[in-house]
């Protein structure tokens, strides 16, 4: 097998980071949630099972509104050791995408 690529930004270590599934998509579960009937607006959180990143959603719920149900407002509570600094290009994405596939591989659970 080729040797891995080297990742382009030199603070990313995909064989290190604690969050290598989450990069390609979380799993989001119920967390909290409440109306504020005056403002007519819902609040909803959810959290990753595998990372505990939280997600807070302000959310329209004036029925008379032509936006009701739309989203306004969205925000993101990152757990210890999921930024990276300088971030993720496409290029190291796909490093994490691969390295998460290789595990799958290898894992009892994937095998027939």
């Amino acid at each position: 097998m080729a040797k891995t690529p080297k990742p382009n930004n030199p603070h990313f270590h995909p064989e290190n980071y604690p969050y290598p599934y989450c990069r390609e998509q979380h799993v989001w579960k119920p967390y909290d949630a409440a109306i504020d009937k005056r403002a007519k607006k819902g609040y909803r959180i959810r959290q990753c099972e595998n990372c505990s990143m939280k997600i807070h959603t302000v959310i329209e719920l004036d029925p008379v509104s032509d936006e009701y149900g739309r989203v306004l407002k969205r925000y993101y509570h990152q757990p210890n050791g999921y930024h990276i600094k300088g971030g993720i290009d496409w290029h190291d994405r796909a490093l994490l995408v691969a390295m998460n596939f290789m595990a799958e591989l290898q894992s009892p659970e994937t095998e027939s």
